[in-house]
């Protein structure tokens, strides 16, 4: 097998691994708190009631509020082991190729060994690639935090007959 064919055979197996990988996401809300800047008021909130006299209640509203969001980000699929094991394949086949040419004799002059060095330089650069996909993936599934707004906090009290 010429080390074009070789190239050609570890390219296409790359190529057919499916490198990245799909990410399941899951959320997990934290409790609403005040935002550092929030500011409590109060409201009257009026409605017709069952009599038909006006009723009233007053609403305590904080508001902004926030909450922090865990992110947890897990693989759905297995396409980190494949690059772990096209990784390690090729890894192998260096290794072979080095320890091929090192049981070579090489002419001194005819350069004969360059073929093998050549396989062993075209195999590091494919391994390159299930290496730099099993980076990638590991960045795309740290869990993350972020703080984000929340709807304002309103305690309503009771309903009473307005006072008009």
């Amino acid at each position: 097998m010429t080390s074009v064919n070789l190239v050609a055979a570890a390219a296409s197996a790359v190529v057919l691994a499916g490198c990245v990988a799909q990410i399941r996401e899951t959320r997990l809300d934290g409790a609403e708190r005040p935002a550092p800047d929030a500011v409590a008021s109060t409201i009257t909130e009026r409605r017709a009631g069952a009599d038909g006299a006006t009723e009233c209640r007053d609403l305590a509203v904080t508001a902004p509020m926030m909450r922090e969001v865990v992110i947890r980000r897990t693989f759905a699929d297995d396409a980190q082991e494949r690059d772990a094991a096209m990784a390690m394949l090729l890894g192998g086949a260096i290794g072979l190729v080095a320890y091929g040419q090192d049981k070579v004799v090489c002419p001194e002059t005819g350069g004969g060994c360059s073929v093998p060095t050549k396989a062993a330089y075209a195999l590091l650069g494919l391994a390159a690639i299930p290496i730099a996909f099993l980076a990638y993936n590991a960045i795309a599934v740290r869990d993350t935090r972020v703080v984000e707004l929340a709807a304002p906090e309103a305690r309503p009290g009771p309903w009473r007959t307005c006072a008009e």
